[in-house]
């Protein structure tokens, strides 16, 4: 089983989602995007959720997990990385569409896919 790389935490009506890799300045890589995806998605069908909250362990997000797809780049060719494009892409696309507020909690300077993020909030 994989380390779940968001954690979600309620309190009242507002759900916090924290991305979880510290280790990596919560670099987005497919795992992480992916986890939040999935918390956004159950965060909005959840009744009692209000409001959504994006924050992290760490520093926010240095954008995406290029260290990763450096390692995967040379077992695979260029689809990982359009994969991990995609990915990201629907996260954004899915924020921008959601019926209930989103707002990202901004600790850092992020980076790439992850001022992406914050961009696509309702509020930074």
């Amino acid at each position: 089983m994989s380390k779940q790389l968001v954690k979600v935490t309620k309190e009242g009506h507002i759900s916090y989602l924290s991305l979880d890799s510290p280790a990596n300045l919560n670099a987005m890589g497919l795992g992480i995007v992916s986890d939040l995806l999935a918390a956004l998605i159950e965060a909005e069908a959840d009744p009692g959720t209000q409001v959504i909250v994006i924050n992290s362990t760490g520093k926010f997000s240095a954008g995406g997990d290029l260290v990763s797809l450096n390692k995967q780049a040379k077992a695979q060719d260029a689809d990982t990385l359009k994969e991990l494009v995609e990915a990201v892409a629907d996260v954004i696309l899915y924020i921008k569409k959601m019926t209930k507020i989103v707002i990202s909690s901004v600790n850092s300077a992020p980076a790439g896919a992850g001022f992406s993020l914050a961009l696509a909030s309702d509020m930074i």
